[in-house]
């Protein structure tokens, strides 16, 4: 398309949690046994899938959605 990749490995990913701490990792490794165990990870509804971007600082993340593409008969 006419311009450089740049410097950095583009890594796509879904993240499903984010600890400011490695404080909470005990814990959380704990809940994902019991439902990976149980087998029951609920369920939802998806209406949109979005392309985000996340701009990390010493402040926490902030994220920044640049795309939004409807699902078709998703209620």
């Amino acid at each position: 398309l006419g311009f450089s990749p740049g410097k950095n490995r583009f890594s796509p990913h879904q993240t499903l949690a984010r600890l400011r701490s490695a404080a909470g990792f005990p814990e959380l490794i704990e809940r994902a046994e019991v439902l990976a165990e149980k087998k029951d990870f609920g369920s939802a509804k998806i209406k949109t899938i979005e392309l985000m971007l996340s701009e990390l600082s010493s402040r926490g993340p902030k994220y920044f959605a640049l795309a939004s593409i409807p699902l078709t008969g998703a209620n």
